[in-house]
This record gives structure tokens, sequence and C-alpha cells, in this order.
């Protein structure tokens, strides 16, 4: 596992966490969950080309995605929630040996 693999999915799960806090609380966290997002983008930038996986490639490509899911809709939690399933799955199959 690249350290930058980590460093994007540690950015991304903080991400998802905030907009699925904000989302069942009911709430927004506007310019914080805009800044984690930054981070989470940035780094997957970086991972995606230091590591080539597919994993962290398909995850970037869905927060690349993003801006056009509008906030508070179906497609925008959907777009976050696949992601975050990418994550978890390269993360599972990289321990395991499985991918890089």
């Amino acid at each position: 596992m690249t350290v930058w693999f980590f460093v994007s999915a540690v950015c991304y799960i903080a991400t998802a966490g905030l907009g699925i806090t904000a989302w069942l609380r009911g709430t927004s966290f506007g310019h914080l969950h805009h800044a984690a997002f930054a981070m989470a983008l940035t780094t997957g930038i970086v991972a995606a080309v230091a590591d080539m996986g597919p994993d962290v490639i398909a995850a970037t490509a869905l927060l690349l995605a993003m801006p056009f899911c509008p906030a508070k809709t179906r497609r925008h939690r959907v777009v976050g929630m696949v992601g975050l399933c990418i994550y978890v799955v390269g993360f599972i199959l990289r321990f395991t040996g499985s991918l890089g």
C-alpha cells in the first residue's frame, strides 16, 4: 500500500464522514465539507498519478464528477458512497496483497 493511497483514502473517508453526518443530522458543514473535498480531490489526483491503482483512479474519477451532482440529492449521496466503497475494497485488497 502506497502512502499516497492511504492519505487519499483517509481524506476521502473524512469527507464522506462529514457528508454522512450532515445528511443524518439534516444540517450542513458547508465550508468544512468543501475544504475536505478539496483535500480529498487533491490527494486523490496525486495518488492516482503516483499509484496508478484502479481503485484510486475510479474513486478520483468519482470525485471529479461530484461537482455535477448537486448537494442534498440522491445522486450526490450515491456517488459519494460508491467512492467510499471503492476505497474500502481497495484497502481490503491491498491489505491482503491482492492489489499492489
